[in-house]
């Protein structure tokens, strides 16, 4: 049998939907609220953990910095610089070090080597030949350099000077002498001045550089009558491999 619609059944359909949609709507806020919430909650967290993740990898980078520039502007250690100095010759300790050979002995006055007073006079262990200024450059000597290279690299600790002609004393009297002599090796120099006395002298060299070059330069004399004359110049070191 076959009901009939009436009335009262519209009525009800129509609350029955509205609640139908009321529901579904509470169950839509519901999900947005724990959506929401989801998203209040989770976030933040996310954001503090990349910030903390972002703020670790941009520090590290700067403390690197940091310790590199910190490294850079701290004061390199560096070797004392070289002192010249003269010393007496009998104190002086020159067994631990070898006579140091040179190539090329050059000065202002001549270069020819074997003429009568060359300056590879002052190398050949004879104290009664000499170098003499050619008067030239003046008689005096003044301004006058004697140049050495030598037969490697060394660091130079001690020359000796037999200053003034040796031959005999009295020629030793009637020449000019080296005074005041200007020493320059590996980049430093020093002015030494002399004692006007027949004997040999001492320089040493502490804390040296590596050098293949000396120059003595006649800054001042002591006046006997003739030419300046230099009778030996000995030059002691240790020799530096080429590899240093």
């Amino acid at each position: 049998m076959q009901m009939k619609k009436g009335p009262q059944y519209g009525k009800n359909q129509w609350k029955v939907r509205l609640l139908t949609t009321a529901v579904w709507l509470g169950i839509i806020a519901g999900l947005g609220a724990v959506v929401f919430v989801g998203k209040t909650k989770v976030l933040p967290q996310v954001r503090i953990l990349m910030g903390k993740e972002e703020t670790e990898e941009e520090t590290e980078p700067e403390e690197t910095v940091r310790e590199s520039e910190s490294k850079e502007t701290e004061p390199k250690e560096t070797e004392p610089l070289p002192e010249f100095r003269l010393v007496d010759s009998d104190a002086a300790d020159l067994s631990g070090y070898e006579k140091v050979g040179v190539m090329l002995a050059e000065s202002g006055s001549e270069s020819i080597v074997g003429y009568a007073y060359s300056t590879d006079k002052v190398l050949d262990g004879d104290r009664a030949t000499f170098w003499m200024t050619d008067g030239l450059t003046g008689n005096d000597g003044v301004r006058n350099v004697l140049r050495f290279t030598l037969s490697g690299r060394y660091k130079i600790h001690y020359i000796t000077f037999c200053l003034g002609n040796w031959s005999s004393e009295s020629e030793f009297g009637s020449h000019h002498r080296p005074k005041g002599l200007n020493i320059s090796a590996g980049g430093y120099d020093e002015n030494i001045i002399f004692p006007d006395e027949m004997k040999e002298f001492t320089v040493e060299i502490s804390n040296p550089a590596i050098t293949k070059y000396l120059n003595v330069r006649i800054n001042s004399i002591y006046e006997g009558g003739g030419n300046t004359c230099i009778s030996e110049i000995g030059i002691y070191g240790e020799k530096v491999p080429d590899s240093e």
